[in-house]
C-alpha cells in the first residue's frame, strides 16, 4: 500500500511539472495547444467528418502530443541539459529524447495565416469559389501563453457542371469529337475549376 501511494505521489509531481512548461518560454513566445475546425454553410455536405478531416491535413502547425498524459515538450526541455554527464548516460538521453521528446511548437501567426490561404485554395479546388476561411484565437490558460486556434470555414455553394457539349464547325472534327467524347474528364457533376480562379496553395 505504501508503494502504490509512493507512486502516485510521484506521477502526481511529475504531471505538476510537466502542465508548468510555459516558465521555458521567451517573453513573446506561446505554446500552440490546439487547433480546431468550425464548419459554418447551409449547404448539404457529404461525408462532413472526412471534410473536415481533409482540411485538418491542411494545417501549417500542429500542436505537440502527449505521452502518458505528458506534453512531449516537457521531455524535450527535461533532457537538453547534458552536460558533465557519462557517455552511458548521454546516450541514455538521447534515446529517451527520440521516444518521448517533441520539439516545442511555438505559435506563429505567419503559419496560421497560410493554413487559411491553404484551406481556401483546397475548397476552391472542390468548386467552392467563394469559400472563405477565417482564424480566431483563444488563450487556454491565464498567463497567456497557451493558445487555441479556431478556423472557421465557409465553403458557400458548390459550383458543379451542368453540361457538357462537343461542337465544331468542321464536320470532319466533329466526327472526332463525338466518337471520343465518352473519354472526357468533364462529367456532369464533376466539380469545374475555371483557370482563372485557381490561386497556387500556401508553402
Amino acid at each position: 500500500m505504501y508503494r502504490i501511494g509512493g507512486i502516485s505521489i510521484v506521477l502526481v509531481t511529475v504531471l505538476l511539472s510537466a502542465c508548468n512548461t510555459t516558465r521555458y518560454l521567451g517573453p513573446d513566445e506561446i505554446f500552440l495547444e490546439d487547433n480546431k475546425i468550425e464548419l459554418k454553410t447551409d449547404q448539404q455536405i457529404k461525408k462532413k467528418g472526412n471534410f473536415k478531416y481533409e482540411l485538418s491535413t491542411l494545417y501549417k502547425q500542429k500542436p505537440n502530443s502527449n505521452f502518458l498524459f505528458v506534453p512531449r515538450e516537457w521531455y524535450y526541455y527535461k533532457l537538453q541539459d547534458t552536460l558533465d554527464q557519462s557517455k552511458f548516460t548521454k546516450g541514455f538521453k538521447r534515446w529517451r529524447m527520440r521516444q518521448f521528446g517533441e520539439e516545442p511548437v511555438i505559435y506563429d501567426p505567419a503559419k496560421t495565416e497560410s493554413t487559411e490561404r491553404a484551406m481556401e485554395y483546397f475548397l476552391q479546388h472542390k468548386g467552392y469559389f467563394l469559400a472563405k476561411v477565417q482564424s480566431f484565437h483563444e488563450y487556454t490558460d491565464r498567463e497567456n501563453k497557451k493558445v487555441s486556434i479556431s478556423y472557421e470555414v465557409k465553403p458557400n455553394q458548390q459550383y458543379l457542371i451542368d453540361t457538357v457539349e462537343f461542337i465544331s464547325r468542321d464536320s470532319q472534327i466533329q466526327v472526332l469529337l463525338r466518337s471520343s467524347q465518352n473519354a472526357t474528364l468533364l462529367k456532369r457533376e464533376a466539380r469545374w475549376m475555371p483557370a482563372n480562379m485557381t490561386r497556387k496553395p500556401a508553402e
